[in-house]
């Protein structure tokens, strides 16, 4: 096997064992990737989340007047853009 791009010939030594050290480095990644997966999917499990957010979140309604009154008075320190959705 010859890469062309990369300049690697794995016919010779130096080339088969440039190829088998890339090859362990990739198989490592692959376990930390992993690892780190499954971690996480832990501690998803353990504080009742799910991809960061909490599960089964009650549905909040909005006072949309209230908000439009601190907008007006400028209760919020950055720039708010409100997108609504009224279907």
């Amino acid at each position: 096997m010859i890469f062309v791009k990369q300049h690697i010939d794995t016919s010779s030594k130096e080339g088969s064992l440039l190829l088998k050290m890339l090859s362990a480095i990739a198989d490592y990644e692959r376990t930390q990737i992993r690892e780190r997966l499954e971690a996480g999917k832990e501690y998803a499990r353990a504080k009742g989340t799910k991809a960061g957010k909490p599960m089964h979140r009650p549905f909040i309604t909005i006072d949309w007047a209230k908000f439009d009154e601190l907008k007006r008075r400028q209760y919020f320190k950055v720039q708010v853009r409100v997108v609504r959705n009224n279907g």
